[in-house]
């Protein structure tokens, strides 16, 4: 396995937050939905697993997510948000407006409702990034600091990258940049 990169890795997950929000949004399409439910399970055995592999303790904790409504036009799409959660099975609740604040004091003082989504969760994206590429160097993987310049197919089949002037066969391609990927 060559993991070529032209970003070092350090800064690749700097523009993440680290949130990881598996409900359901009424502006995502419905195999986001499901990506979401079926992906949720696997974190915590996923972060326990580097732990053990990388060597390095993985913060991740569900911490919930809280999306507030401000006017009644807000509460109407929550309202809409909560039946799209509902069919999905994903856990939330609906809280007033003091319980919004209790979650999160810093509220504008004008939030009504809200809905509190109660499996979201955090992870340290920066600690998971290098965990990663931990382990995949211990599993063998070489680490190659170039920009990717073509992805290069023969007979409708990738057969590898060209990057730093040197060309990687390799049967399988993963384009993993991210906000990096042109």
């Amino acid at each position: 396995i060559i993991v070529v990169e032209a970003v070092p890795r350090e800064l690749s997950s700097v523009p993440a937050l680290g949130l990881l929000s598996f409900h359901a949004r009424t502006e995502h399409p419905a195999q986001l939905h499901a990506l979401a439910a079926a992906s949720r399970p696997f974190y915590p055995s996923i972060v326990e697993e580097l732990a053990e592999t990388a060597g390095e303790h993985v913060v991740y904790g569900q911490i919930g997510h809280l999306r507030g409504a401000l006017h009644e036009a807000d509460e109407r799409e929550l309202e809409t948000g909560a039946a799209l959660n509902q069919q999905h099975h994903f856990a939330f609740e609906r809280v007033n407006a003091s319980e919004c604040r209790e979650l999160e004091p810093s509220l504008h003082p004008d939030v009504r409702s809200g809905l509190h989504f109660l499996e979201d969760a955090r992870v340290d994206n920066r600690a998971l990034t290098a965990a990663i590429a931990r382990a995949a160097q211990r599993a063998g993987a070489e680490f190659k600091s170039a920009a990717v310049e073509a992805i290069e197919a023969k007979a409708g089949r990738v057969r590898g990258v060209r990057s730093g002037g040197e060309f990687h066969e390799a049967a399988w391609v993963v384009l993993a940049a991210g906000c990096w990927s042109g």
